[in-house]
């Protein structure tokens, strides 16, 4: 039973449960103390507050802000580190944030093993890929902050993240190689997308539209950019709608609506340090968006001395970031992935057909590219214009330190002082948690 457990379980997992027991706690017969029915299960997976949540580092050490002296000093000890990419920087409170939500969703997948799925098979396997898609949701999270960026067809891969694949405690924690990380997360969203629904009934909840996003981000990081595109595209022919930028009231703190139409997944980041006043956005970035793209009145606001704050989040709020799936987002990596596979024709299409949206009505000049390269630089530009903010910046600087085109240096100014990321430098892998290295013996990451 679950309680009986909790005796011999470490700190480290008492964090982790801390949600489910609340759950419990809550049932009316205290003494069951184990998830028994389906409803129960769809409970514990309904709890978005513990499942539909980002982390917070992948916005943190990105270069889409910058931060004066004086707010950074007065910030707190993570995110000063994460800021200037500090070697010694642990963010414990995304690690349990992460294997918490893993923990639900392997509650889910074990205690579906004791309830006959005749009982109500339609829900029994929406359950069964909804734990499934969470748990890879939340392993590709882990390994965009805890693992270095993958290499394909590399033996020079290394470490991944620890796969913990039941609910069990009393099972060993070992770190998976990269190359299994991202093979697991792949098995666990395939088998997801068999399962889950073509339209779910809300946002908060996966459906197959959301497992082939997944699928899609994952075959990006990996390099595998035909697969990526075929993903994108089987998640466009679900969802392909985009929110025209005309119709949104520019002017308001938050213009653009939670779950809009374009949202097929989501999920939030709640206060990162570039959702707060602290943040400044980055000055080239900001310069980047032409006068008649409305972007650049959607997504910032005047702070009234020269730099400007982010508003634009499709969270609709100020003090979280939505970071989750979107059909933007899949029209930039299908785009993406036609340039990289040699077709700039249909790279540039598609990248009109998301930019005609964003541009005030008639002012918009349909882009051209000469070939391939330029069209690959046009679509990764407007890859970072678009997705301000997501969290996927991040994970598109590590992709790309592996790219010599690419590949860029990260450069942070504080009190004088000069921060540097170059390309490659293992710190594009933050620390485990000291305390889960002294109490499961797994390696840590090299400094």
């Amino acid at each position: 039973m679950f309680y009986k457990l909790l005796p011999g379980m470490t700190i480290l997992a008492l964090l982790l449960c801390c949600s489910c027991k609340k759950y419990l706690a809550a049932k009316s017969d205290q003494r069951l103390s184990t998830p028994s029915s389906l409803q129960d299960l769809r409970t514990l997976l309904d709890n978005y507050g513990d499942l539909n949540v980002a982390m917070s580092a992948s916005n943190a050490a990105a270069d889409e802000y910058f931060m004066l002296d004086a707010d950074w000093s007065g910030y707190n000890e993570l995110g000063k580190n994460s800021y200037i990419w500090h070697p010694a920087t642990q963010n414990n409170s995304d690690w349990v944030i992460a294997y918490r939500a893993v923990f639900i969703a392997n509650t889910v997948l074990d205690q579906l093993q004791t309830i006959p799925a005749s009982d109500n098979r339609d829900l029994w396997n929406e359950l069964k890929g909804a734990a499934l898609f969470f748990r890879a949701h939340h392993f590709f999270q882990l390994a965009q902050i805890f693992a270095m960026p993958y290499q394909k067809g590399s033996a020079l891969n290394g470490p991944g993240i620890p796969l913990r694949l039941s609910s069990d405690f009393n099972q060993p924690t070992q770190r998976a190689d990269l190359d299994q990380t991202y093979e697991r997360i792949q098995t666990d969203l395939r088998e997801a997308l068999l399962l889950l629904p073509s339209t779910p009934i809300h946002a908060t909840r996966p459906g197959k539209g959301a497992a082939y996003g997944m699928l899609s981000r994952v075959a990006l990081i990996t390099g595998d950019y035909e697969l990526a595109g075929r993903y994108a595209d089987s998640g466009l022919n679900l969802s392909s709608d985009l929110m025209d930028y005309n119709t949104l009231d520019a002017g308001v703190s938050a213009p653009v609506p939670r779950f809009n139409e374009e949202v097929i997944f989501y999920t939030n980041t709640s206060a990162p340090v570039n959702a707060t006043s602290r943040a400044k956005t980055d000055s080239n970035l900001y310069k980047s968006y032409q006068d008649d793209d409305l972007r650049k009145v959607v997504f910032f606001a005047d702070n009234g001395d020269g730099t400007y704050r982010f508003k634009g989040s499709y969270n609709n709020s100020r003090t979280s970031l939505f970071n989750g799936i979107a059909t933007d987002e899949l029209y930039l990596t299908r785009a993406e992935c036609y340039a990289r596979r040699d077709n700039g024709v249909a790279a540039i299409e598609q990248l009109n057909k998301l930019l005609i949206k964003r541009w005030k009505r008639g002012r918009f000049v349909p882009l051209t590219a000469s070939g391939s390269a330029e069209a690959l630089a046009l679509v990764l530009r407007e890859r970072k214009k678009e997705l301000v903010y997501r969290g996927t910046r991040w994970w598109d600087i590590r992709r790309f330190s592996l790219e010599p085109a690419e590949a860029m240096t990260l450069i942070r100014l504080i009190e004088g002082q000069e921060y540097v990321l170059p390309p490659g430098d293992r710190r594009y892998a933050f620390l485990i948690p000291e305390d889960v290295v002294n109490l499961t013996g797994i390696e840590q990451n090299a400094r």
